[in-house]
């Protein structure tokens, strides 16, 4: 992002990190909130300024092991006028932390995510099993 009068900022969506709404971010040694949407585990964070931009940092209490997506776009404060989006991926680690469970039934562990998925009942069997 190139800026030469201070008049634009960056707006940027990280999707992936599996662990619900449980990272924070700092730009420029500042907390940095960001809105997170759930069904796309998805973090939007408004704003952040030219030359906090290359200082953009997250936090988790939890273990992350995944492919995160960055959308990013500026937004000239003057008019609003936003630029094209570009997007880019990175591999975050994050250890040491806890395991994550979703509570909607999904569950986190260091090295893969799964889908715990209650057991049917069984009513009828029929034919063969071999």
């Amino acid at each position: 992002m190139v800026d030469t009068d201070g008049s634009e900022t960056a707006t940027v969506n990280l999707t992936g990190f599996g662990v619900g709404n449980n990272v924070t971010f700092k730009a420029g040694g500042e907390n940095h909130g960001a809105t997170y949407n759930e069904d796309s585990d998805t973090y939007t964070i408004e704003s952040i300024a030219h030359d906090q931009l290359g200082t953009l940092a997250f936090n988790s209490d939890y273990n992350i092991n995944a492919e995160v997506t960055v959308t990013a776009h500026t937004v000239e404060t003057a008019n609003n006028a936003a630029s094209e989006s570009t997007d880019a991926t990175f591999h975050a680690v994050v250890s040491g932390g806890e395991a994550f469970v979703w509570q909607a039934g999904w569950k986190m562990t260091p090295l893969f995510l799964t889908r715990m998925i209650p057991k049917p009942e069984l009513t009828a069997v029929t034919g063969k099993i071999p």
